[in-house]
């Protein structure tokens, strides 16, 4: 390179770092805020805690030989969680009348609902499979508003 174009190369450097075309030496470009304004933090959302506003009800027949009858005074068990870790749960038991009926307020929407029917003369005719209902329930339910479910039992 000869020493003239070095020279060259040299100034337009110089002019590229101090700001090329701009008025009394200052560079055209904007300068930054000399004092920093603290923003506030971002909003973090709430979680939304679960509602329990559904409802389970239904029959509790013991099937014979005869057909189904209407089971008075069968025990009802019912743990109902609004989120999959259960911090909401809220656990029911109730006798069914004389015919049979349940019912129960109270209960969270979605498939976090553990039912069971106990008594020691009774089975259900259709059982879950062993090991897939938590804690040895009965059933897992899927409530949605209003929800029926009826079962049925037969003697030991």
């Amino acid at each position: 390179m000869t020493n003239t174009l070095q020279l060259g190369v040299i100034v337009l450097i110089a002019q590229a770092l101090t700001g090329c075309g701009a008025e009394g030496g200052r560079s055209s470009l904007p300068s930054a805020p000399s004092s920093v304004e603290s923003l506030p933090p971002p909003a973090v959302p709430t979680p939304q805690r679960a509602v329990a506003n559904g409802v389970l009800s239904g029959v509790i027949n013991e099937v014979t030989a005869s057909g189904r009858t209407p089971l008075e005074g069968a025990t009802v068990y019912l743990l109902t969680c609004g989120t999959w870790n259960c911090p909401d749960a809220v656990d029911y038991t109730v006798k069914t009348d004389k015919d049979g009926r349940y019912r129960i307020e109270g209960v969270f929407n979605g498939d976090l609902n553990f039912f069971w029917v106990r008594d020691e003369l009774y089975a259900l005719v259709n059982p879950m499979a062993p090991g897939t209902c938590p804690d040895d329930c009965d059933r897992v339910i899927t409530v949605n508003g209003d929800t029926k479910l009826n079962v049925d039992l037969v003697r030991r």
